[in-house]
């Protein structure tokens, strides 16, 4: 009983949770961030995302590298300090050094797609896709609604010829 006692008390001990704000690229979230330093964690993640915003506007080729200073994981955009990893934004088993480069990935993923979708080539194509979509769409509505007139004149025909060949005999 003692036992049970026990484990129903650890049970019911509240786990601290770390506040997270989400690093988000194109209304698309990647990952979350915990506060550090001075800085909670939305206010941490406000930085990074404005940051980011400024990234993908560029036209210059996104570059991502990971540093260690101070024994601590940097993420880099262009050769620029843009995220320490830290402890607290680590979930699971994982360290810093082994957080850092999948972030890394995700981050070289979310840029170059949000520069790809920037592009001219990418505007033009969606606008050309965008076009034909709607004229097929049109199209599409003018051929139901003569085929939908056609099946109710045949019906409204075939319901009058009976009773006319019948009225004539």
């Amino acid at each position: 009983i003692a036992a049970i006692a026990v484990n129903l008390t650890l049970m019911a001990v509240p786990v601290h949770a770390v506040d997270r704000a989400a690093v988000v690229v194109d209304a698309r979230s990647l990952f979350e961030v915990a506060g550090a330093e001075s800085l909670t964690a939305t206010e941490r993640a406000d930085l990074l995302n404005l940051r980011l915003q400024q990234i993908q506007r560029s036209s210059k080729p996104v570059q991502i590298s990971i540093e260690s200073r101070n024994q601590s994981p940097i993420i880099l955009v262009n050769k620029q300090q843009l995220l320490t990893v830290t402890q607290s934004d680590v979930k699971g088993d994982r360290t810093p050094a082994e957080q850092a480069p999948i972030w890394a990935e995700q981050l070289t993923q979310a840029l170059q797609q949000a520069q790809q979708e920037k592009s001219k080539d990418f505007l033009k194509n969606a606008l050309l896709l965008t076009t034909g979509t709607l004229a097929m769409a049109i199209a599409l509505h003018q051929g139901l609604g003569w085929l939908w007139r056609s099946i109710q004149q045949a019906v409204q025909r075939s319901i009058q010829s009976p009773s006319s060949a019948t009225t004539d005999t």
